[in-house]
């Protein structure tokens, strides 16, 4: 006999994003510490990263439609800080930064991620009611659970990354999807991948099974 759906209580939910938050919380630790991001995320506090929803604000302003928003270091929020939206945290899903033309992604990249796009539809027919979503349209690979998670950090992390890069005139940019920004983003997921593929023993373990297709 096939069960039936449980839907998730208040307590199960709060347990899901507190556990998201915290893995969200480990990797941005974990490139804090990294030789390659260190320096980049010296002023990014690891544990500024809280849940937000579509109504609700803070300092920097609501999520909005986004999945997640970074504020960046200004009069308004003088510390750095993501939120993210509790729905993305208890049921982590989303299309990958990485090969969407929007963020000025190269075209070879965008070829590249637009084959193994084709090859997760195929595997997975249930995704084929995506095609007309707007982010399915505009390039990437659809990512779920810790995947996702990572893919929205080290997004907002190069939000952060290209407005201290910048010149001091370029805060409103940095909000921007630029060729800098995505090269600050790619910088971040190529050290996310081989730290998996080299099982890097400083790596949060909750991300070590993450790596669960070629990206």
């Amino acid at each position: 006999m096939t069960p039936s759906y449980v839907p998730l209580t208040r307590a199960m939910k709060r347990a899901i994003i507190h556990q998201n938050l915290q893995i969200c919380k480990a990797l941005v630790r974990f490139l804090k510490q990294h030789p390659d991001t260190s320096e980049s995320l010296k002023t990014f506090p690891w544990q500024n990263i809280g849940y937000s929803s579509t109504r609700s604000c803070c300092s920097g302003g609501g999520v909005g439609s986004a999945n997640a928003h970074c504020h960046l270091s200004c009069d308004a929020t003088p510390v750095a800080r993501i939120c993210i939206k509790q729905r993305l945290l208890t049921v982590p899903f989303g299309f990958s930064t990485r090969g969407q033309i929007r963020y000025s992604a190269p075209q070879k990249i965008v070829e590249k991620v637009e084959s193994s796009r084709i090859a997760i539809v195929q595997n997975n027919p249930l995704l084929k009611k995506y095609r007309n979503y707007r982010f399915w349209v505009g390039g990437g690979v659809p990512l779920s659970g810790p995947w996702a998670l990572v893919d929205v950090i080290i997004h907002e992390l190069a939000h952060h990354i290209d407005a201290i890069s910048g010149e001091p005139g370029d805060l409103i940019d940095s909000y921007k999807h630029g060729p800098r920004f995505y090269s600050c983003y790619q910088k971040l997921h190529q050290v996310i991948v081989d730290a998996l593929k080299s099982r890097d023993p400083n790596l949060p373990a909750e991300l070590t099974f993450a790596l669960w297709g070629r990206i």
